[in-house]
């Protein structure tokens, strides 16, 4: 019998490995300590928030529109008369004149007609000229005017005269019988012309851009504080509040077993 039970200690003993064994008064089984799991809930502490519309008042001022001046720039085109000293061309003939015009008769029985006279050319420029030579004939004295059937007879010569210079042309033609009364022509026509210059006064305008201002009126809007009143309404606020919360843990306890 003592052998039988030393034999279950040791079996007992071997069987309750990993545990803590405590031997058992007298001749009972071992006991052994084990740590068991559980679950329990948990409490802790959290903040939560929330929106929540809350009832509030204010002042309401009147508004209104007051209108007021501003300057506005614009430009002008602005003009003035401005006297000055100008400069004024033109194209003129030369200066020129016709002197010692002659007119006689000459020869055997007074029958050749002969025309002289000079031309001047008074210019500092010199040009060329048409010379004109000429008599006319009639049956009547110059006088009675009425010369309507006169007979005549010259001619042009184109020359050049020198400025400054003179010269003396002269025409010769047998006079009729018939038109005993005559009359002698001898004129120059100047060909060459030359640009004349001379200061005159004169005005001009003048433009410039000026600034100028214009009153404008606007309008803007501004509160009545003697006109007000009190609104009420409602805002949204978001609120927190601490709350308690329960969480799921695990937890262990140490319980005897027999080994």
């Amino acid at each position: 019998m003592l052998l039988a039970g030393l034999l279950v200690f040791i079996i007992l003993s071997f069987g309750c490995i990993g545990t803590k064994q405590f031997p058992l008064k007298g001749l009972g089984l071992a006991k052994c300590e084990v740590n068991k799991s559980y679950v329990e809930n948990v409490p802790y502490q959290t903040i939560e928030y929330y929106n929540e519309n809350v009832p509030y008042t204010h002042m309401q001022y009147a508004s209104e529109k007051e209108p007021y001046d501003i300057q506005e720039p614009y430009t002008e085109k602005q003009c003035v008369k401005v006297p000055y000293i100008g400069r004024e061309c033109s194209e003129e003939s030369i200066a020129y004149s016709v002197t010692d015009r002659k007119c006689y008769i000459t020869g055997w029985l007074q029958k050749w007609i002969n025309i002289e006279c000079k031309v001047n050319n008074l210019d500092s420029q010199g040009g060329s000229f048409i010379i004109h030579t000429s008599f006319a004939s009639a049956d009547k004295p110059w006088s009675s005017g009425d010369w309507s059937i006169a007979n005549q007879t010259g001619e042009n010569r184109t020359v050049y005269i020198y400025p400054g210079s003179s010269r003396t042309f002269d025409y010769t033609h047998e006079l009729p019988a018939s038109n005993p009364h005559y009359v002698c022509f001898c004129d120059a026509i100047p060909l060459s012309t030359k640009e004349v210059c001379r200061d005159v006064e004169a005005t001009k305008q003048v433009c410039r851009d000026v600034t100028k201002y214009k009153t404008l009126t606007e309008y803007r809007t501004v509160t009545d504080l003697t006109k007000n009143w009190t609104v009420a309404g409602y805002r949204n606020e978001t609120r927190s509040a601490s709350v308690t919360k329960y969480r799921t843990e695990t937890a262990y306890q140490v319980v005897e077993e027999n080994c």
